[in-house]
C-alpha cells in the first residue's frame, strides 16, 4: 500500500459495515455500495472525476444516526460535509488530484449528488448548465442500485456523445456491475471479485476497493 492510500484508508473504515437502507441498496452495506458505484464509473465512463466522486460521495455518511430500531443509517448532511472533506481535507485534494481528477468538480459532483434525485433530466440541465449537469446526470444513473432512473434519461442528454462518459452500456461489460446481481440473491453478490477486475489503469484502488468489500464476521 503507498504512502498516500494509507492516509485515505481510514476515512472509509466506518463505511464496511454501515447498513444501508434496502429498498433503496439491496446491497446491504455501504461498503459494498461505494465499491459498486466506483466499479460502474470506472468501466462505464472512465472519467476520472465521476470514479473520484462515487469513492467519495459517501464517505461522510457513517457520521449520521442509526434509524429504524438501527436497521440503516440516515445522514441527510453528508453530501454536503463529504464535499467538505475534499475542499478543506488537503491530503484528499492531492490523492484525488493524483489520478487526473479536478478535486472542486468532484466536490461539487458530491455536493448536489442527492439533490439531483428528485429532479427532472431538464431541471438538472437548467440548475446546473453544462458540463457540470452532465456530470450530475451520469453520476445520479451510478449511484442508482434499484434503476429509478430510465437508461433513456442518460442517452437523452449525452446521446450521440455518449462516449463522452458512458461507454459499452449495452451489452453490460462481462462482470456486470448491476443491481440484477444484487436484488434477488445479495449475500451471493461476489463482492470479493471486484478488486480483481479492475483494469490495470485503476489497479492502485485496489486496496481501497478491497476494504470497503471483505467482511469479517464480528
Amino acid at each position: 500500500m503507498d504512502r498516500l492510500t494509507k492516509l485515505i484508508s481510514p476515512l472509509f473504515s466506518g463505511a464496511r459495515h454501515s447498513p444501508e437502507r434496502r429498498d433503496y441498496h439491496p446491497e446491504r452495506y455501504l461498503g459494498h455500495h461505494i465499491a459498486l458505484v466506483t466499479m460502474k464509473a470506472i468501466w462505464w465512463t472512465d472519467d476520472a472525476n465521476l470514479v473520484m466522486a462515487a469513492l467519495f460521495h459517501d464517505v461522510t455518511k457513517p457520521e449520521g444516526t442509526y434509524i429504524e430500531n438501527g436497521s440503516y443509517i440516515s445522514n441527510p448532511r453528508h453530501a454536503k460535509t463529504a464535499a467538505e472533506l475534499i475542499v478543506h481535507n488537503d491530503d484528499v485534494r492531492y490523492y484525488v488530484s493524483q489520478w487526473g481528477a479536478d478535486w472542486r468538480k468532484v466536490a461539487y459532483i458530491i455536493r448536489y449528488h442527492m439533490d439531483v434525485k428528485q429532479m427532472t433530466v431538464s431541471r438538472i440541465m437548467s440548475k446546473h448548465p453544462g458540463e457540470m449537469g452532465k456530470l450530475l446526470l451520469t453520476f445520479r444513473w451510478l449511484d442508482d442500485m434499484v434503476r429509478r432512473y430510465e437508461d433513456r434519461e442518460v442517452f437523452a442528454y449525452l446521446g450521440k456523445g455518449i462516449g463522452w462518459h458512458v461507454r459499452n452500456i449495452y451489452p453490460h461489460d462481462a462482470f456486470s456491475f448491476t443491481v440484477d446481481h444484487t436484488r434477488t440473491k445479495p449475500e451471493r453478490f461476489p463482492y470479493l471479485k471486484l478488486p480483481d477486475c479492475l483494469p490495470e489503469k485503476w489497479m492502485g484502488l485496489f486496496w481501497l476497493i478491497f476494504q470497503l468489500t471483505v467482511w469479517k464476521e464480528e
